[in-house]
């Protein structure tokens, strides 16, 4: 079989819509280096925190990345490997590895801990990727140029001459 791996890059704002305050999630994949898959999605609920923000965008993330993985699996007659999914917010990092409830988040929506399933089913693998390599950045506010084409760049887009 071929050697091709699929990873994934999430990023979610937090509150970017000035008139409903609800947050926008962009998710990118890439296989073999090469851009497969992207969205950007305004999410259905207000965030209450950077963090819940994230962690709903991981959520739509994992489920996006199941679906390729199926796919791939399919066409290619592979066993899944789990996808890496990098995010840039440590603290949604952490409550996607943590099965226990808090105060602070018993208000998120049952939908959204379906991250923590596929973590434990060994579907996903979360890492953290620092905010300012993080390309799916593109994908959820406006940027600057320089940033923008860092972005494409990050995703196998564009080459900087």
């Amino acid at each position: 079989g071929c050697n091709l791996k699929l990873t994934g890059f999430v990023d979610s704002d937090w509150a970017g819509n000035p008139r409903d305050r609800k947050s926008t999630t962009g998710y990118a994949f890439e296989l073999g280096g090469g851009l497969i898959s992207w969205e950007s999605k305004k999410q259905p609920t207000v965030a209450l925190s950077s963090t819940e923000a994230e962690y709903m965008g991981l959520t739509e993330g994992s489920k996006e990345a199941i679906h390729l993985q199926r796919l791939l699996s399919e066409i290619m007659k592979s066993d899944g490997q789990p996808i890496v999914i990098y995010n840039d917010n440590q603290s949604a990092l952490k409550l996607s590895m943590n099965h226990m409830f808090h105060n602070r988040t018993k208000h998120i929506d049952i939908k959204h801990h379906f991250v923590r399933e596929c973590i434990e089913n060994a579907q996903v693998i979360l890492e953290y990727m620092p905010t300012n390599k993080m390309p799916a950045d593109m994908l959820t506010k406006s940027l600057c140029q320089v940033k923008h084409y860092a972005c494409m760049e990050g995703l196998g887009m564009y080459k900087y001459p």
